[in-house]
């Protein structure tokens, strides 16, 4: 087996430096790819947000202390339980109770 030489050592060093400097250019990248996906995230949630809230006020007879989820499933939940019910009965439909 060849002994290792300072050469060989250098050449292995650089060698872990470029990996190194590669990995940190790879994770600074899929850092910006997180927020962005995060940001898009939360402009999908405010949006459905917004589509939940102004179908929930034709609801206000029958739920009136509704409140939106704070996660975008849990909202597209609810709007979808808000479009079942209008295939029902239509929004904010008097029933008598007699």
């Amino acid at each position: 087996m060849k002994p290792k030489t300072k050469k060989t050592a250098r050449r292995a060093s650089g060698s872990l430096d470029r990996m190194v400097r590669r990995w940190k250019r790879e994770a600074i990248e899929l850092r910006r790819e997180v927020a962005a996906v995060n940001l898009k995230l939360a402009q999908d949630t405010q949006y459905a947000k917004s589509i939940a809230v102004n179908m929930a006020r034709h609801w206000s007879d029958t739920a009136p202390h509704w409140k939106p989820f704070d996660d975008i499933g849990g909202i597209l939940t609810q709007i979808d339980n808000m479009a079942a019910g209008m295939m029902r009965r239509p929004p904010n439909d008097k029933v008598s109770h007699e």
